[in-house]
């Protein structure tokens, strides 16, 4: 009797420790999945960044700001189309410009509220 709880016992365990190594080595390839899978959705973004800073004479990067994580950048520029990102960096460089210009003019810059 104690032999076949002994043997229920440790049947249960290794059950249990099976299951938990399956479960972290699941969650492991899901999390590396994801990522690959992020960092291609972000290439044709980061090459079409890359021919706008040759272009631009600039050295904008795609990393996520304030409060966002990596998951919100790459959802936020995946939702754009790539002619949307392309006016998207346009604007900004306008604007950067612009600002740059009042600026050394001395021009006061009104603040958004």
């Amino acid at each position: 009797m104690v032999k076949n709880k002994r043997r229920c016992i440790v049947i249960i365990v290794g059950g249990i420790i099976t299951a938990a190594i399956l479960c972290i080595t699941i969650c492991y390839y899901i999390g590396i999945e994801k990522f690959v899978h992020n960092e291609n959705d972000l290439a044709i973004y980061e090459e079409e960044l890359s021919k706008l800073n040759e272009e631009l004479g600039t050295d904008y990067r795609l990393s996520p700001t304030g409060d966002d994580t990596y998951e919100d950048m790459v959802a936020f520029y995946t939702g754009m189309t790539i002619e949307e990102f392309d006016t998207y960096i346009r604007e900004a460089y306008e604007k950067e410009m612009e600002f740059d210009k009042r600026v050394g003019e001395g021009v006061a810059i009104p603040v958004d509220d």
